[in-house]
């Protein structure tokens, strides 16, 4: 998958790095997160895409919150994304998803959702 997240063409390297550092020195016990909609998606944007995450929450009551701000109902689905087009399972932790897929560039964790696997 090669799409780009809307915060990272917006906000200049530098200004990420030093947000995202102020961050987990701040809050050592929680990752920051964006979180945007994936292009090509029926799926409405969030009002805010930046998440200060608790790093023992798992990924499905990350992807309950998600859903909580969209307003979808249970019965649909709904997939996080990483950068890369893996999608993240539900029993991880975000400090597990974080360590692994984390942006090496600017420490920022990028997550797409989307209510369907297909991309194009």
């Amino acid at each position: 998958m090669k799409a780009d997240f809307k915060y990272k063409t917006e906000v200049k390297l530098e200004e990420r790095k030093n947000e995202a550092n102020r961050i987990l020195n701040q809050y050592p016990n929680r990752m920051p997160v964006i979180c945007e909609v994936a292009p090509n998606t029926n799926l409405p944007p969030l009002n805010k895409t930046k998440y200060l995450v608790p790093g023992d929450m798992t990924v499905a009551n990350f992807q309950f919150l998600i859903r909580k701000h969209i307003d979808l109902n249970e019965l649909s689905a709904l997939y996080l994304i990483t950068k890369k087009g893996i999608t993240i399972t539900g029993d991880k932790t975000m400090r597990e998803i974080y360590n692994i897929h984390k942006d090496r560039e600017d420490n920022f964790l990028y997550l797409f959702y989307a209510s369907e696997l297909t991309w194009g």
